[in-house]
């Protein structure tokens, strides 16, 4: 099933008046997530922890998964490194 997968990375840009910058990736999964569960969605990405996901019937063959917030500063990946693995501002 496709997904697209919602995460956040550092701003884009270092003079941006915001702390992270919300990204997203579609993907095609073998199974619906649950909340608490850890997804790697690229070969070189960290495991991200599902926060949400949800469903809509506008869009019925696509999930919108959302992951956690990043805990502290070291967990939040650079931009660049998290387009150059496919993700794109969402």
């Amino acid at each position: 099933m496709k997904a697209v997968i919602h995460h956040f990375s550092k701003p884009s840009t270092r003079t941006a008046k915001y702390e992270v910058e919300n990204l997203k990736i579609e993907v095609d999964l073998p199974f619906v997530p649950v909340t608490g569960m850890s997804l790697q969605v690229t070969p070189a990405g960290s495991f991200l922890v599902v926060e949400q996901v949800m469903w809509a019937i506008n869009e019925p063959d696509v999930l919108q998964v959302f992951t956690e917030e990043p805990q502290d500063d070291f967990d939040v990946r650079p931009y660049r490194e998290m387009v150059e693995q496919g993700w794109r501002k969402g």
